[in-house]
């Protein structure tokens, strides 16, 4: 792989990565999710906010559309980090998924009537289950990547590779239950998913720079 292409590619990955921690953010701030569980509040806040909602889907799978050919293409290289940008791939495919049941299926079940309320709530889990999986799975991706440059790196990029590689096996530990326990992880698991995906975009970044470990251009 030619070094001008991973570099390009590698900004690519980190713009993907990046990008639906932004979105995450400014959906926590301004949209949250309904005030209660009840019909009439899960109905209330499909019907007056989904324009906002679908508006901040679609913009996130922009990004993780862009991550996920970034990292396909980075995968199909040669070197140790394939494994890594796997991963990434994979969770932004996951993350595309979660949030397309979500614009397909919340309103559709969510107001319709009390009586399809389990039917909302089993679209729902389905789609944190998803959300999780992403975060699970990019989160393993980016220790993998980390690694990569505790083990190429100069002294400052081992003390980064390192720092993220704990926090990238912490959100994917974290995920890994949330899969299991549903949505009473949901703030864990988005928070340090978010925080291995935003550390994720720096090394993403700073490994792109050279040639992959193993590689017979880093030879």
């Amino acid at each position: 792989m030619e070094l001008s292409y991973r570099k390009r590619a590698g900004l690519a990955a980190a713009v993907g990565l990046a990008g639906p921690v932004v979105t995450i953010i400014y959906y926590m701030a301004t949209l949250g999710g309904p005030e209660g569980n009840s019909y009439e509040q899960v109905s209330t806040y499909f019907t007056e906010r989904w324009p906002e909602l679908v508006s901040v889907w679609l913009t996130e799978n922009v990004f993780l559309f862009i991550g996920a050919v970034a990292a396909m293409g980075l995968a199909a290289g040669r070197g140790a980090e394939r494994a890594a940008w796997n991963a990434i791939a994979l969770g932004s495919v996951m993350a595309v998924l979660s949030n397309t049941l979500a614009i397909g299926m919340f309103r559709a079940t969510g107001t319709i009537g009390e009586e399809f309320l389990p039917v909302f709530r089993a679209v729902l889990n389905a789609s944190f289950f998803l959300f999780f999986l992403c975060k699970a799975a990019v989160a393993i991706g980016v220790a993998g990547l980390s690694w990569s440059l505790v083990r190429s790196g100069g002294a400052l990029g081992k003390i980064i590779g390192l720092i993220v590689f704990l926090v990238g096996l912490a959100a994917f530990a974290v995920n890994l239950v949330a899969m299991a326990r549903g949505l009473e992880l949901v703030v864990p698991g988005a928070f340090t998913g978010s925080v291995a995906a935003a550390l994720g975009a720096l090394v993403a970044f700073l490994v792109t720079r050279s040639a992959p470990a193993g590689s017979e251009e880093s030879a």
